[in-house]
C-alpha cells in the first residue's frame, strides 16, 4: 500500500484531494498520514470528509480514519460505479473541491454520470461555481470532455445551502491530424493510471490558468 506524507509541502488539503482522484481509476490503495499538517487547523475538514465520502461512493471502497480532524486516512478501491450520486457537505464547505475529485473519473467511465452537490458554491478560498461554469468546464469540453453544469441554488459563506449539479458522459479525445484534413477520434475502452495521471495534470493546470485569468477580470 502507498504511504503518502500529508504535510509534503504546504501541507495542505489538495495532496489528499489529488490522491483519492489518483487512487480510484488504477483500483490502488493508500494511506495518507499528516493530513492538512500545514494549516492552522490540521486534520480533515467537513468538505475534505464529503469528497471522500464521494470518492468512496463512487469506487466501492473501504476507509479507515474519515472523521473531523482525523490526520489519517486509508482508502481501498475496489471499482469504478458510474451513475447518479447526492452528496450534502452540511457546511459551506467548498462544492466546487469535491467536484473536482471525483470529475477527473467519472469523465472517463464508461457510461454517463451525475453529480448534484450541496454545500457552498461561492467560497473565498475556492474556485466559484461561475469559475466552473465559464472557465474551468469549458476548458475540459474542449480537451475532449462531455461536462455540462448547473446551479441549482448558490451557496455563498458562512451559510451555504448552495446546490450544483454536474453530468458527464464517456471522455473521448479528439485531434486533427496535420496531414489528413478529417478529425479522428480516440476512443479510451479503459483507463490507466498514466491515463488519469495526464488527465489530472491537464485539469490541474487549466484550472490555475483560468482562475488567474477569472481573478484578473474580476478583482
Amino acid at each position: 500500500m502507498i504511504t503518502i506524507d500529508g504535510s509534503h509541502n504546504e501541507g495542505g488539503g489538495q495532496i489528499l484531494l489529488t490522491a483519492l482522484t489518483l487512487s480510484l481509476a488504477p483500483r490502488t490503495p493508500f494511506r495518507i498520514e499528516k493530513i492538512r499538517a500545514g494549516r492552522k487547523q490540521p486534520g480533515l475538514l467537513r468538505q475534505h470528509i464529503a469528497a471522500v465520502k464521494a470518492a468512496a461512493q463512487i469506487g466501492k471502497a473501504e476507509v479507515q480514519g474519515d472523521q473531523i480532524n482525523s490526520q489519517e486516512l486509508t482508502f481501498a478501491p475496489k471499482d469504478v460505479i458510474p451513475g447518479e450520486y447526492n452528496l450534502s457537505i452540511g457546511t459551506a464547505g467548498s462544492t466546487s473541491l469535491v467536484l473536482q475529485t471525483v470529475l477527473p473519473v467519472l469523465m472517463l467511465a464508461s457510461k454517463p454520470s451525475s453529480l448534484t452537490l450541496e454545500g457552498g458554491t461561492h467560497n473565498p478560498a475556492a474556485p466559484p461555481y461561475d469559475f466552473l461554469e465559464k472557465a474551468f468546464v469549458p476548458l475540459l469540453n474542449r480537451i475532449g470532455g462531455r461536462v455540462r453544469m448547473e446551479l441549482l441554488t448558490p451557496g455563498f459563506y458562512p451559510a451555504g445551502g448552495g446546490v450544483m449539479r454536474s453530468s458527464s458522459s464517456h471522455f473521448s479525445l479528439e485531434y486533427e491530424s496535420q496531414q489528413v484534413a478529417p478529425v479522428h477520434a480516440i476512443t479510451i475502452e479503459r483507463p490507466t493510471v498514466e491515463m488519469l495521471a495526464v488527465l489530472v495534470v491537464t485539469v490541474a493546470s487549466l484550472a490555475l490558468c483560468s482562475l488567474s485569468w477569472w481573478m484578473a477580470i474580476h478583482t
